[in-house]
């Protein structure tokens, strides 16, 4: 019923649905998602947009009949295949990070044994970032406001990882 009307009675000339982690969905998830997308192919007004890891959905999408990759070789039209991001790139980009906002430098971030294994993701960096802004600020704030008093920010993180 929704594909009829977005089809017949939608006012826009383009409805682009944006699908992100769908491979995070079970196989046969994936396969009726793939078969809906495909079967939308001839209506004119969608274009699906789609995020996933090639890998998992090929897996998914591979029976003993039909290869995956084909499968998505011929549904997709335009593909861009974007490199993984590394635990090196994700420690490095958190380092840059605290660096340009704080200037803090921790070249020493592999002293943080049980810490370093939680960024494991851009979204958990940059909740990271926006919860030590807050907690920053506010420490900061409360911290001069005793007569305690840090140099700088490096000082104020040093203090916080040899505290705990």
């Amino acid at each position: 019923k929704l594909r009829k009307y977005l089809e017949t009675k939608c006012p826009y000339d383009k409805i682009i649905i944006f699908i992100d982690n769908f491979d995070l969905l079970e196989p046969n998830q994936i396969k009726l998602l793939m078969q809906f997308i495909a079967d939308s192919g001839n209506l004119h007004k969608f274009l699906f947009v789609l995020f996933y890891d090639k890998n998992v959905v090929t897996t998914s999408l591979t029976t003993n009949f039909y290869s995956g990759y084909d499968f998505i070789e011929h549904c997709v039209n335009i593909q861009l295949d974007l490199p993984p991001i590394t635990d090196e790139l994700l420690v490095s980009f958190l380092q840059k990070e605290l660096q340009e906002r704080y200037n803090i430098n921790i070249g020493f971030f592999d002293s943080f044994k049980y810490v370093k294994c939680y960024f494991t993701s851009l979204v958990k960096i940059y909740s990271f970032l926006d919860n030590f802004n807050i907690n920053y600020v506010l420490a900061m704030k409360n911290l001069v406001n005793n007569n305690f008093n840090f140099e700088n920010a490096t000082s104020f993180f040093i203090s916080l990882y040899h505290s705990s």
